[in-house]
């Protein structure tokens, strides 16, 4: 197949577009966060690491995972996160918003110990403030 000088010029340049468009990486957007919270909740996320081209079982099943992935980044929290997907034609975006809600209080702790541990003799004091 002989291809015109037209499109010989033309070739390249679509190729190049198609390359650009594949390493397109999607909007994932974290709201009600600021700071070192929001930028952990953003680290922690794998969805942010996905591109346009990721197949959407993939991001389906990363979005599901996204709430631990969440709670993780924020640490002891009794956190409320409404999430949001949509996939569009040229791209896929997530949205979330984390309302971190109020931190979490041990109010007891158990020690056990088991096994050979037993026989040592410990003493535990945690601090309460």
């Amino acid at each position: 197949m002989r291809l015109t000088p037209m499109a010989r010029r033309v070739a390249p340049l679509m190729l190049l577009l198609y390359l650009a468009v594949a390493d397109v990486i999607a909007d994932v957007s974290v709201t009600g966060l600021e700071n070192e919270a929001k930028e952990n909740v953003r680290l922690m996320l794998s969805l942010e690491k996905e591109k346009c081209a990721s197949p959407e079982w993939k991001i389906r099943d990363l979005f599901g995972k996204a709430d631990v992935e969440i709670n993780q980044a924020l640490g002891y929290y009794h956190s409320v996160i409404k999430k949001s997907l949509a996939f569009n034609v040229g791209c896929w975006q997530a949205g979330f918003t984390v309302n971190s809600g109020p931190r979490v209080i041990v109010d007891d702790v158990a020690v056990a110990q088991t096994g050979a541990s037993q026989k040592i003799k410990l003493n535990y004091e945690f601090d309460t403030d």
